[in-house]
């Protein structure tokens, strides 16, 4: 076993430079993809399971599609249709709501001027939130940048100066625009200690706005978990995703809510914890959020980020919140 293990991880950095040699190779067209949507269980063992904390499983599929750009996804919003989700490559699709079977998205690239074509790690793009306006904000991890790109695709950036310490690689992770107009910003980790609490900035309002200030709060992660997407509620509370890793190859996923009244200046948020994935529960490499309603109930929606690599998937699952 402990032979194995140390093979494994020798072989891992190859593993990964050779799944991810395609990647970054913009300009990508504007294109329409056919993807395919397989149903999975929530239990890899028992097909009966469909309670995860306080989440009911309303149905999940594995995405899939032949085309190289596909993959990655990182960061999700939702949209009158579907969802647009952007992947740490640079790319952008639009999907729709998923049903067993194949279904036709468009696959493009993030706009030009949102981080540096050919670069992927200066395309890393982590996180997305929108107003009703069109707007979309994109948070890149690899350089601690926002940019703001309205409805007719101009793109404007901002390397907020209190994220200028961030460690690039455990850097801008999640970011939410609240419905009162603040934002909020979490790192991925603290580069001075990865297992303590994760900065969060509260700007208080668009974070490209010469006029709006930010504060600084942290969040607790415990047990190895580090924030990698957020959402608000429709009862305005937020909820934040959060993932753990540990070797060979095991996943975890919990997800908390915060309290508006907790987020404040200083503050150590906590959250509560409503939700945790854990084997043998479907489990990956869950990064991106969002969350939509049907018939006044709450639908939370989690996505996977597979890395481009054939050991991982690309699921994208459907919960609703109990009262």
């Amino acid at each position: 076993m402990v032979r194995r293990l140390i093979l494994f991880l020798l072989c891992l950095p190859l593993i990964v430079m050779t799944s991810s040699a395609k990647l970054g190779q913009m300009p990508l067209r504007r294109q329409m993809l056919v993807v395919t949507a397989e149903p999975v269980p929530l239990s890899r063992s028992d097909p009966a399971v469909t309670q995860a904390g306080e989440l009911a499983y309303l149905g999940g599929w594995r995405l899939s599609a032949r085309h190289a750009d596909f993959g990655g996804w990182s960061a999700m919003q939702a949209t009158p249709t579907g969802f647009r989700m952007m992947s740490d490559a640079g790319a952008m699709i639009d999907l729709p709501r998923p049903s067993a079977g194949t279904m036709r998205a468009v696959l493009q690239e993030l706009p030009k001027g949102c981080g540096q074509r050919w670069h992927k790690d200066k395309q890393d793009a982590e996180s997305l939130t929108t107003d009703d306006q069109g707007h979309m904000w994109v948070a890149l991890e690899q350089q601690n940048i926002i940019c703001r790109i309205d409805a007719a695709g101009h793109v404007r950036t901002i390397a907020p100066a209190a994220m200028a310490n961030w460690s690039s690689a455990l850097g801008a992770e999640a970011m939410v625009r609240l419905r009162d107009g603040r934002f909020l910003v979490f790192a991925e980790a603290d580069p001075k200690d990865t297992d303590g609490p994760s900065p969060v900035l509260l700007f208080s309002g668009d974070p490209l706005s010469p006029s709006v200030r930010h504060v600084s709060l942290r969040l607790a992660s415990p047990d190895g978990f580090r924030p990698s997407d957020a959402a608000q509620l429709p009862d305005g509370r937020i909820l934040v995703l959060q993932r753990a890793f540990a070797l060979p190859l095991r996943w975890q996923t919990r997800l908390i809510v915060l309290d508006l009244a907790e987020v404040r200046e200083n503050a150590l948020l906590q959250g509560r914890e409503v939700a945790r994935l854990a084997p043998p529960m479907l489990t990956d490499n869950f990064e991106a959020l969002a969350v939509t309603q049907e018939k006044r109930r709450p639908i939370i929606w989690i996505a996977s980020d597979d890395n481009f690599w054939s050991l991982q998937q690309t699921y994208l699952l459907k919960f609703t919140l109990k009262d």
